[in-house]
This record gives C-alpha cells, structure tokens and sequence, in this order.
C-alpha cells in the first residue's frame, strides 16, 4: 500500500486471500483499530524460509524440486518419476504440507486448504506475509470463512446460515472476483443501523479501494 496512515484508527474489512489481501490484513492489524480478514477459501502459502532455516527457492524452484510439477511437457525423468515414481511424488507434497501445517500452525488458525498443495502451485503459491498466521492465531487478524452476498454501503452482506452483516470504515477489494457487489455510499455519514445477527456492528461512512491480487 502507498500510504498506510489510510487505515489507522479504522475498522477495516479485506476480501480476498491472495498475496494483496494477506499483505494488507497484515499491515491492518499493527495501525488500524480491527483488522477483518473475510475469504472463500484459504490457499496454501509459503514462507521465505521453511523453518527460519531454508530458503523456499530451494525446495520449491530448484531443477530438482520443479521436476515433481506435473507439467504438460515432461523430460524422461520427469516422466519417471510421475509414473514408476509416483509414491516419491506423493510423498513431495505431503511432506511439503507437514511442514505447512506444523510452521503456520494451519488448523490452529482454521486455515487448513481443503485442496492438495500440487493442485494449486503450478498456478498460484503465494508468500505468506511475515508475522501474517500469527497475527490470525493471536486474534489481531479477524478471520472469517465466507461468501459475501452484496456490499450496501457501509455493510457488508453475508452468505450464512444465520443472516449477518458488519460495517467497516475501510474495505479493500483484493480477491480479483469482479462478481462482488460493491455500492459506495457517497452521501456523508449513514444512520445508525440496529442490527439483530450475532455480529456487531456500528455504522461509518466507508472507503472503498481495489488492491489486485
């Protein structure tokens, strides 16, 4: 973010869970008055350093490592390996996912991928922001296992059994899902809004803002 100052002393709300949404949940939680973190489905992520010791680079993106990739053209060893050694491939991920599991403390913080690890990084692994699990762990980052139904306002719809809504001072779009409803409300402060769901709520005139992932 350019100007971090935008969120102090705010209740923001992130959507998403992409490198932007993660990067910027974090930096909420250390200069904003609460930091919301509401996603669809929790990604696997990695960090610079497995176990503040190896650089990812080299279990992930070495010749060695790339080889496990199931990519559409394959050299005779890669061949190998995703046919007679296929109990070593399934072995690499699951290996790999351990020591997620173990270094971010995944169900600790109910953030546990429901998918396979090699179903996601021959598209999308991201960095997972210094400090950012802890942060989820300790409550600083508010995280919420979601769908959003509309934006109105100040109010952010969601998908639940129980119907709820929140409103935040400051909401980032950062999930690249242009299916979101967003409708700014423009017209100074906004009433006051009595909301009967389990979820708190107080009423701000919000700020919107775009972060692609």
């Amino acid at each position: 973010m350019a100007d971090e100052q935008v969120l102090k002393g705010k209740r923001v709300a992130v959507v998403g869970f992409a490198k932007s949404a993660t990067d910027v949940a974090t930096l909420a939680a250390d200069v904003a008055a609460e930091s919301h973190l509401l996603y669809r489905k929790a990604q696997w992520k990695v960090p610079r350093y497995f176990g503040n010791l190896i650089n990812m680079r080299y279990l992930l993106f070495s010749r060695f490592s790339e080889a496990f990739f199931n990519a559409p053209r394959k050299t005779a060893f890669q061949k190998f390996l995703h046919t007679a050694g296929k109990p070593m491939v399934w072995m690499q991920w699951r290996g790999l996912e351990l020591l997620l599991k173990k270094q971010f403390s995944l169900k600790a913080c109910n953030m546990l991928p429901s998918h396979r690890i090699e179903d996601q990084i021959s598209c999308s692994l991201g960095v997972a922001p210094t400090g950012f699990y802890d942060k989820v762990k300790s409550g600083a980052i508010r995280a919420q296992q979601t769908e959003i139904e509309r934006i109105e306002g100040d109010t952010i719809h969601l998908k639940t059994v129980n119907p709820c809504r929140q409103t935040y001072s400051f909401a980032v779009r950062a999930s690249g899902k242009p299916s979101i409803s967003w409708t700014n409300n423009t017209a100074g402060t906004s009433s006051a809004r009595r909301d009967t769901s389990s979820c708190s709520a107080t009423s701000f005139t919000p700020t919107y803002q775009t972060w692609d992932s």
